[in-house]
Order: C-alpha cells, then structure tokens, then sequence
C-alpha cells in the first residue's frame, strides 16, 4: 500500500514534466483579440438543461464588454437593494 502511494505520488510530480514544454499560444491570441473593441468574437452558449443544443453568438468585443457592465451594474442594484432593506428592517 505504502508503494503504490508512493508511486502514485512521484507520478503525480511528474506529469507536468511529461507535458510538452511548448508555451501556450492561446493565451497570448486571446488577450490580444479581446483588447480590439471593433473585432467581432463569437461565442458558443448552451442550452440550459440541454447537452445538445447550443446556439453560436457573435458580438464585436465592444458589445461584449456592455454586456458584462450591465451585468454587473445589475448585480450590483440587486446586492445593494438587500442591504438596504436589511438595514431598513424589511
């Protein structure tokens, strides 16, 4: 038992050793992608309680960036909505 936890261990350890050494492109594309607010990206959404169906949704990054603001902005009005209730005994 102490043998194979202690195989499972350095196995563990060197896996990313195993891994190939080349640097991640993607991460440097995307970042740079996402900076261009006039670049359109396109993303994939699933279908809640769905495996299957997705549909694909294209937006210039500019788009998307309002998105999230409203997003956030909303979360943010729900949050402090509670907190003032709360202090107001509601």
């Amino acid at each position: 038992m102490k043998s194979s936890l202690m195989l499972f261990a350095a196995l563990a350890f060197a896996s990313p050793a195993l891994a190939n050494d080349e640097a991640p492109k993607s991460d440097v594309s995307r970042t740079a992608a996402n900076v261009d607010p006039d670049r359109v990206r396109c993303v994939r959404i699933t279908e809640t309680g769905s495996r299957v169906r997705a549909s694909k949704v294209c937006k210039t990054n500019a788009e998307w960036n309002r998105l999230a603001d409203a997003g956030n902005k909303q979360a943010t009005d729900i949050v402090e909505a509670g907190r003032i209730a709360s202090i107001q005994g509601q």
